[in-house]
């Protein structure tokens, strides 16, 4: 059994933050029964795409130009170490990096192209479903904000910044 294999078992007990973007009727990837078949261990598997690929392969360079661009320390997380918080039993998440500087959750996202749904950069005018998984990501870690390092059509770099907020936190 591999990492990722033994990651996606232990994902399969818990609510991630793109499984509550699903929940909450807002993923352009899954919803509620999706979800529901992933935790009985009864979805068929998922395979790459080209964009799954590039997502991950452009991660770390992502989270580089982050790291340069906002003069912090940065670690990078392991993909497969899911954390989870007493506080949010039923909660957990995989981090992408996390600011020392500002104690922060880091996401890195390679978007294809900049829709009218993305804001200006510094502020929290992100997707809904990206700042749902931020919200779980704050959650578990206790974070009072979280950041988003985007690499719009591979050329075009912003960084977004989502504060905490316990309500979306509750209702997820």
């Amino acid at each position: 059994e591999t990492k990722k294999e033994q990651w996606l078992e232990q994902r399969r007990k818990f609510i991630t933050g793109t499984d509550a973007a699903a929940l909450l009727g807002i993923s352009k990837w899954s919803s509620k029964l999706s979800v529901w078949l992933d935790k009985k261990g009864l979805s068929e598997p998922t395979f790459e795409n080209e964009a799954m690929f590039w997502g991950k392969k452009l991660e770390r360079s992502i989270l580089e130009r982050y790291a340069e661009v906002q003069q912090c320390k940065l670690e990078f997380m392991d993909g497969y170490d899911l954390k989870t918080s007493e506080d949010y039993p039923q909660l957990a998440c995989s981090l992408d990096g996390w600011n020392h500087t500002l104690q922060c959750p880091v996401d890195a996202k390679n978007i294809r192209q900049r829709s009218s749904d993305w804001g200006e950069a510094g502020t929290d005018e992100i997707p809904s479903y990206y700042k749902t998984q931020l919200a779980v990501q704050m959650a578990i870690t206790g974070a009072q904000m979280a950041h988003l390092a985007v690499l719009f059509s591979g050329q075009e770099f912003k960084i977004y910044i989502v504060h905490r907020d316990e309500e979306l936190i509750n209702k997820i």
